[in-house]
């Protein structure tokens, strides 16, 4: 028996206020995976061997008190940021 599979197009108008935080959160997310992205070559240049989620997870901490901007942005988006890494 064949299932029928419906989808949905949707398209969002955000406000300009909602389009400033969203923006707000991207730029820190791009600036987080970037950061990690070069931790990982570094670690690679340095010992041949590859951090982990864990690792990486473990160090955001230490990035936002590089970077407090990554404070206002929910620990889940910023460890999915790791994810996406490995």
């Amino acid at each position: 028996m064949n299932k029928i599979r419906k989808t949905y197009k949707f398209r969002l108008y955000p406000s300009n206020q909602i389009q400033g935080k969203l923006q707000f959160i991207l730029n820190n997310c791009r600036y987080l995976y970037n950061t990690q992205l070069e931790y990982e070559k570094q670690i690679y240049f340095l010992d041949k061997s590859y951090a982990n989620k864990l690792d990486l997870n473990n160090l955001i901490l230490d990035w936002k008190i590089i970077n407090p901007n990554l404070k206002n942005i929910h620990a889940q988006v910023l460890q999915n940021i790791s994810d996406r890494l490995h």
